[in-house]
């Protein structure tokens, strides 16, 4: 049996949803960095927005919840958890939230699959 799939998706709300998901979260609460040329998985602009106490403070609440409701829905059979997780454009706050909640979601239960839909428009 193959392990189930969890796609987690940075995106940004300026340029459509995400249709397929089951969660959806919008970050754009967190503060983006000034320098727009560098994107969020650039480790200058990731570590300014995970150092931001509001984006700790989200991650600790909300990665275990993600990982409850992701055990959750798979003990009701599903094989494939689709998360999104949203900003203004998903160029800087929600890929540097998705690059963190994927390392603390992984498990050997599961393969976690990073999306960046918008990271580059």
């Amino acid at each position: 049996m193959e392990s189930p799939i969890i796609s987690i998706y940075s995106f940004g709300f300026n340029h459509g949803g995400v249709d397929d998901a089951n969660i959806v979260y919008d970050v754009s609460f967190l503060k983006g960095p000034d320098d727009k040329h560098l994107d969020g998985l650039d480790e200058r602009t990731k570590n300014l927005i995970l150092g931001q106490k509001d984006a700790n403070e989200f991650i600790a609440k909300f990665a275990p919840l993600l990982k409850d409701t992701i055990i959750k829905l798979l003990a009701k059979e599903r094989s494939n958890i689709t998360i999104a997780i949203g900003s203004d454009e998903g160029k800087h706050r929600s890929p540097a939230i998705v690059h963190e909640l994927a390392r603390r979601l992984e498990s050997p239960d599961w393969k976690i699959v990073e999306w960046h839909r918008d990271i580059l428009k």
